[in-house]
C-alpha cells in the first residue's frame, strides 16, 4: 500500500516537499535577516497550515474558528519563552543576529507530514472530512503547528526593541501609535519632551454622558468669542494633560477648546479597552452634538495629535465627516506600514503576534470574540504607566487610528484639512507627508515646521502659534 500511495503522489508535492527542505536547511545557517525577511517564513507556514485546513475541509466558520484559537493560546504560550540563544539584534544594520536551528526545518516537516497523512486519509475514505470532531482536531494541531512558527519569530522580534536594554515583555511587530512618552532608543528625546509641558492652569475634569450611560471627561477651555471651537485629541496612551498647551494657546487667541479623554483613556472608561469598534466615534458623535448646543452656528474644529491625529483622519475621511468644518492633523500616526513612519518608532511599542494574527482571523469571520484582550504593551517608564494607558486591546487599536485603507480615508475627506508635522520628528518622516498625501486630496495641505520634535508640536510656541494660525 505504501509503494501505490508514493507512486500515486503527484510530481508537484514531492517539489513542494524539496522547496520546504530547502527553506529548512537554510534555517539551520547562521543569518541576518532584515525585520521583513524575518516574518516571511513564519507567514508562509501561517498560509500553508490554513490553506491545508481549508483544501481538506472547507472554510467552515467553525474548522477556522479552531485552527484560530489553536494558534493564539499555541502562540501565547510559547511567546512567553525567550529568544533563541545567540540571537540578537543590530540597530546599526537594523539587522537581527540569529543562529542556526534545525526547529524550523521540525516545524516544516511537521506541516507538510500532516497534510500530506491527511490527503491519504481522505482519498482511502473521504467521508472523514465531514466528521466534525476530526476536522476540528485536525484544524486544531495545524493552528498549534503555525501559531509556534509565529510565536519564534515574534520572540526574536522582541530583540528589536531592546538594543540592548530592558524591553516590555510583549513581543514586538510594527509602530501603530503616536506616543506620550518612551523609554527606548531615540525615543528618549521624546519621553524627556514631556516633561517640558507646564501643567499650570490646568482646568478640572468635567463630564459628559455617553450613549451608553458612560461619563466621558474632559477638560474645558473657554473663550470670549464662542464662534469658533476647536475639539482635540491627543495620543496614544495619554490622555487630555498632552493637550493643554494647545487648549490654552487656542483659548488665547479666542477659540474655545475642549481636551477629551478618550474612551480607554485617563479618566472614560475602563483604560486600555472600549465596547466594539466604532464606540470612539459614537462618542465623538455624542461630544459634538452637546457642542452644538452650547455654541450654536459655531465653526468646529477637530485637533488631533499623533494618534489622535490618524483618529481625526478616520473621521474626516467617514461617515462622520460633515460633523466639523475642519480638520488639523498634527504629526498623525497613517499605518504602520505608511512611508511617513520610521523604522525605529517601533522601540515604543509591542505587538502581541499571535494573538494579533488570531483576532483578525475571527474577526475577518464576523466572530467578534476575545477582543478585549491586550494585543499592544507601550514602553513606558514605569513612572508614567499608573498614569497612563499602559496595553490596548484589540478593539481599541483598531478604533484608535485610521482605517486600514488610510489613503482611502484622505480621498473621502469633504472639509479643508491642514497637516503640521516638525521637521525634527522622532517617529514620523515629516518632508515624505506632503508628497504622499497632497496628490490623494486637494483639500488637505500639510506644513512643515523646521525644528520642531514630536512632542514639540503642541509644547513649542512656535508650533503652537502655526497651530492657531492654522484655525
Amino acid at each position: 500500500m505504501i509503494s501505490r500511495i508514493l507512486a500515486n503522489t503527484p510530481a508537484w508535492v514531492w517539489g513542494l516537499l524539496l522547496a520546504l527542505l530547502l527553506l529548512g536547511v537554510s534555517q539551520a545557517r547562521a543569518r541576518r535577516p532584515t525585520p521583513p525577511r524575518l516574518l516571511i517564513l513564519p507567514l508562509l507556514m501561517c498560509l500553508l497550515s490554513l490553506a491545508g485546513t481549508w483544501s481538506s475541509f472547507g472554510p467552515a466558520p467553525a474548522v477556522t474558528l479552531a485552527w484560530a484559537v489553536a494558534a493564539a493560546v499555541v502562540g501565547g504560550l510559547a511567546s512567553r519563552l525567550p529568544a533563541p540563544r545567540g540571537s540578537g539584534f543590530d540597530s546599526a544594520t537594523d539587522r537581527f543576529l540569529l543562529p542556526g536551528s534545525w526547529l524550523p526545518m521540525a516545524l516544516i516537516l511537521a506541516i507538510f507530514v500532516l497534510r500530506y497523512a491527511l490527503g491519504v486519509m481522505l482519498a482511502i475514505d473521504p467521508d472523514l472530512a465531514r466528521e466534525r470532531p476530526f476536522a476540528l482536531a485536525v484544524a486544531s494541531l495545524y493552528g498549534a503547528l503555525a501559531g509556534a512558527f509565529m510565536a519564534r519569530a515574534g520572540r526574536v522580534w522582541r530583540l528589536r526593541g531592546r538594543s540592548g536594554q530592558a524591553a516590555a515583555a510583549m513581543p514586538a511587530w510594527a509602530p501603530l501609535s503616536g506616543l506620550i512618552g518612551v523609554a527606548l532608543g531615540t525615543l528618549a528625546a521624546v519621553s524627556r519632551a514631556v516633561t517640558r509641558i507646564d501643567y499650570q492652569g490646568l482646568p478640572a475634569l468635567s463630564r459628559h454622558t455617553a450613549r451608553d450611560g458612560t461619563a466621558l471627561a474632559y477638560r474645558a477651555y473657554p473663550a470670549r468669542d464662542a464662534r469658533r471651537v476647536a475639539v482635540l485629541i491627543h495620543g496614544s496612551s495619554g490622555d487630555s494633560h498632552a493637550m493643554h498647551a494647545v487648549g490654552l494657546a487656542l483659548a488665547r487667541a479666542g477659540i474655545a477648546a475642549y481636551a477629551l479623554d478618550m474612551r480607554g483613556h485617563g479618566a472614560s472608561g475602563r483604560r486600555g479597552d472600549i465596547d466594539y469598534v466604532g464606540q470612539l466615534d459614537d462618542d465623538l458623535a455624542d461630544f459634538v452634538a452637546g457642542r452644538r448646543a452650547a455654541h450654536p452656528g459655531a465653526q468646529l474644529s477637530l485637533v488631533g495629535h499623533s494618534s489622535g491625529g490618524g483618529f481625526a483622519l478616520r473621521i474626516a475621511g467617514g461617515p462622520l465627516g460633515a460633523l466639523f468644518d475642519r480638520y488639523l492633523l498634527l504629526a498623525p500616526m497613517l499605518h504602520q506600514q505608511a512611508p511617513t513612519t520610521r523604522p525605529q518608532a517601533g522601540d515604543w511599542v509591542r505587538v502581541f503576534v499571535p494573538r494579533m494574527i488570531g483576532l483578525s482571523l475571527l474577526d475577518a469571520l464576523g466572530l467578534p470574540w476575545f477582543q478585549q484582550l491586550p494585543v499592544l504593551a507601550f514602553a513606558l517608564p514605569a513612572e508614567a504607566a499608573a498614569r497612563t494607558t499602559p496595553t490596548y486591546s484589540y478593539r481599541l487599536q483598531r478604533n484608535f487610528r485610521p482605517r486600514e485603507d488610510y489613503l482611502a480615508d484622505v480621498r473621502a475627506i469633504s472639509r479643508p484639512t491642514r497637516v503640521l508635522v516638525g521637521g525634527a520628528d522622532e517617529l514620523f518622516i515629516a518632508e515624505r507627508y506632503a508628497p504622499l498625501l497632497e496628490a490623494q486630496q486637494p483639500l488637505l495641505r500639510v506644513t512643515l515646521l523646521p525644528g520642531v520634535s514630536h512632542i514639540g508640536l503642541v509644547v513649542d510656541p512656535p508650533a503652537l502659534a502655526a497651530l492657531v494660525a492654522a484655525l
